[in-house]
């Protein structure tokens, strides 16, 4: 490929990324054929081009593009990634699984002990296999080894030991409000299916008014009020957000957004969060708060490899756009939740 060549094919490959990031997956589609094109022997711009065909809900479409990084690549992380994701979609679950113990060997000959630990429970969560339990289990013998026995926070949460299978619920169970979510059917948490204030039991019929009941003697102290439901709370935020959208306050509107991603998100609302977001990256596709928001819920669902290809995503973006203070939060970010993922920290050094 010549000098020339390859410029154009690095240009649209950062078209693609840009907007990506921006949402404008039409123009990202437009951008990754014009990269394939230019270089058809190369697997990024099927492995993206899969990525963006898969946020666009086209299943089929999106794993023949990774079944063709896969062809010209077959240990691509991204392309594994991504297909076990669409595997997972297309309810084919014992592939996906089996993709990503293809990825955890991958990451296994690179050193990343972390990451393996971190896939192989993604795979377990799909399909519960004996052999494939053990590989866990040694991987977090291996994990604990590799930290000389002392783990990081981040490392810590992964090498817990993971839950047995849970029972088949019962016929009559009412799943939670967030319920089915997760592109790979990782459970939400507990926190997702905290009741709202509707399933909360009414107040005391029988109690007389403030202004009717008459005193009996000292005023006993006031009861504390019930704090507000996060659910409600967050719907408030978005109507705020739409009203002042459709009047023309951009400003107004991504700050409700934003504070509407926060509570639901520490409510335990993933999806309602990124959903918060998503508006929030229409209004200013380059704010970097709420990029590392979305990861951080990625990161909260088990989703930590997706979670962290976003982060780099991010960190992209800034570099292209000289964002120094960006950068800088993005790469605190990363010591923080990340300090064992060598990729990423080789993007701050």
């Amino acid at each position: 490929m010549t000098d020339q060549l390859f410029d154009r094919y690095k240009d649209a490959l950062r078209a693609g990324h840009v907007a990506v990031l921006r949402g404008r997956l039409d123009e990202a589609l437009a951008a990754y054929r014009d990269a394939e094109r230019i270089a058809p022997d190369r697997p990024l711009p099927h492995t993206s081009l899969g990525g963006v065909l898969l946020d666009l809900g086209r299943v089929d479409e999106a794993l023949e593009e990774l079944r063709l990084a896969l062809e010209l690549s077959p240990r691509d992380e991204g392309a594994l990634l991504g297909r076990a994701e669409a595997l997972g979609r297309a309810g084919r679950r014992s592939e996906a699984a089996s993709t990503l113990d293809t990825l955890a060997e991958v990451q296994e000959a690179a050193g990343r002990h972390a990451d393996v630990v971190d896939t192989l429970q993604r795979a377990l969560v799909l399909e519960e296999r004996v052999g494939r339990r053990r590989r866990y289990q040694a991987a977090v013998r291996d994990l604990r080894v590799a930290s000389g026995g002392r783990l990081s926070e981040g490392a810590s949460s992964l090498a817990r030991p993971l839950a047995e299978p849970a029972p088949i619920a019962e016929p009559d169970a009412v799943p939670g409000p967030e319920a089915g979510d997760g592109a790979l059917g990782l459970d939400a948490g507990p926190a997702a299916n905290a009741p709202s204030a509707q399933e909360s039991g009414p107040a005391d019929a029988g109690a007389p008014s403030e202004e009717t009941a008459e005193p009996s003697g000292p005023v006993a102290p006031a009861e504390p009020a019930e704090p507000p439901d996060p659910r409600s709370t967050g719907e408030r935020l978005v109507a705020t957000a739409e009203e002042a959208a459709a009047r023309g306050d951009g400003a107004t509107a991504l700050e409700a957004y934003r504070e509407a991603a926060r509570v639901f998100d520490e409510a335990g609302l993933p999806i309602a969060a990124l959903d918060a977001c998503r508006e929030a990256l229409a209004l200013a596709p380059g704010d970097v708060d709420v990029h590392l928001r979305y990861a951080a819920i990625y990161r909260s669902k088990g989703w930590r490899e997706i979670a962290a290809n976003r982060i780099a995503s991010i960190l992209r973006l800034v570099d292209l756009e000289g964002d120094v203070e960006g950068r800088a939060r993005i790469c605190a970010v990363i010591a923080e939740t990340y300090p064992d993922d060598e990729r990423l920290s080789a993007l701050c050094a």
